[in-house]
């Protein structure tokens, strides 16, 4: 029902050493940044609550990578950004991009992994849209985007102090 991608950027910053006729580059990590970028056929509106209802809320993710036998946790995530996508008749797409304090490669020893959802995902009506309840077959698609607008903290060190809620911004298109 969805994707999940880590992004992930540990900022290196290249410092150029001179020690006799040799020249060494070391790297020195800089800011982090972590973020995932999340596609969902979503059945319920959990998810979707961290951009809309729970923004001051943060949530962790935690994945296992089966082919190669790892796991990883993103910690600290808020939402930054939400758009649902609705197409008449066809299933409800919903893009989240969240930003991350942290992640590492160990799991949750107080928590365990989720089943996979049973239930559909939620679709557009073949119907179309009713405004103040009359139909208006006219209306094929409706999108919608929620920007938070978070901005990072930074602290000393590779992890930032805080991601705060800055204006939110919502727009919306319909065809």
């Amino acid at each position: 029902y969805g994707t999940v991608e880590p992004r992930i950027n540990e900022n290196p910053i290249p410092i150029e050493e001179t020690m006799g006729e040799r020249d060494l580059d070391t790297m020195v990590k800089g800011f982090r940044v972590v973020d995932l970028a999340v596609t969902i056929r979503p059945t319920d509106i959990t998810l979707l609550q961290y951009a809309i209802d729970n923004i001051s809320k943060s949530v962790a993710f935690w994945g296992q990578y089966e082919d190669i036998t790892a796991q990883m946790v993103v910690m600290g995530c808020k939402a930054n950004e939400l758009r649902l996508d609705m197409v008449k008749g066809a299933v409800l797409s919903a893009a989240l991009t969240f930003f991350g304090k942290d992640y590492n490669y160990v799991g949750l020893t107080d928590a365990t992994m989720g089943d996979k959802p049973s239930e559909d995902p939620f679709n557009f009506p073949d119907q179309g849209v009713q405004i103040d309840g009359s139909d208006a077959p006219e209306i094929n698609s409706v999108s919608l985007t929620v920007n938070n607008n978070l901005e990072r903290i930074p602290d000393w060190g590779q992890t930032p102090r805080a991601i705060v809620e800055k204006q939110r911004v919502i727009t919306g298109e319909i065809g």
